[in-house]
Order: structure tokens, then sequence, then C-alpha cells
């Protein structure tokens, strides 16, 4: 299992890069301290709870809910059920923020709104 940071130090960071954000964008800072990898299959659900809560306080809820949506409907899937050529040529640079993940979806025939 990875060694992550614990909630209080995610949280203090979050906060830390909330109040810098005139100097650099948030979605760098979150790079830097690891968040776009957060969600992988060598990772337990309580520490994720904990890591995701810590961000929670950061000042952008907008990329918070961004990055949730890159880690659960991109990492996750990629890391859980992709073939070894996705993987290798995807899940370094997701984990790491230089790719960012999407999650398309479209119901032409069914009549909703996704």
């Amino acid at each position: 299992m990875r060694a992550l940071p614990a909630r209080s130090d995610v949280q203090r960071e979050a906060i830390k890069l909330g109040a810098s954000l005139r100097e650099r964008s948030l979605r760098d800072a979150f790079r830097e301290i690891g968040a776009f990898g957060l969600f992988a299959p060598d990772l337990d659900a309580h520490t994720l709870a904990h890591t995701w809560e810590g961000l929670g306080e950061s000042a952008d809820a907008g990329l918070c809910f961004a990055l949730g949506a890159h880690a659960c409907a991109a990492l996750a899937p990629i890391a859980a059920h992709g073939s070894d050529r996705i993987k290798a040529k995807h899940l370094a640079q997701l984990r790491s923020g230089e790719q960012i993940g999407a999650h398309a979806a479209s119901e032409a025939e069914a009549g909703s709104d996704t």
C-alpha cells in the first residue's frame, strides 16, 4: 500500500493552497501534492475518505468535483479494467495530473439529459 499524508496534513495544505491562489493555480498545487492519483486500487477506503475530506477544505469546490470525476470516472476504471497497453499509456500521466481524465455518456435514443 502506498503511503499518503494524514487527513490533517492534506487539510492544512489545502487551506494553504487556497490562500496562495494569487500566486499559482490550484490545479498545479493539487498536482504537486499528488491529488490526481488519489483513487487507485492500492488505497483503502478509509484513507481515501479522509484525504478527500481534507481536499474539500480547498478554495475551489469546482476543481475538487472535477478531481473526483477524474479519479472515479476515468482513473479508477482504467486502473481496474484497462488493458495493459492502455494502462501503460495513461496511468502514470493520469496519476501525476499531466493528463486529466473525463467520462462522457450519451443516451441519444433514450430521451434523457445525459
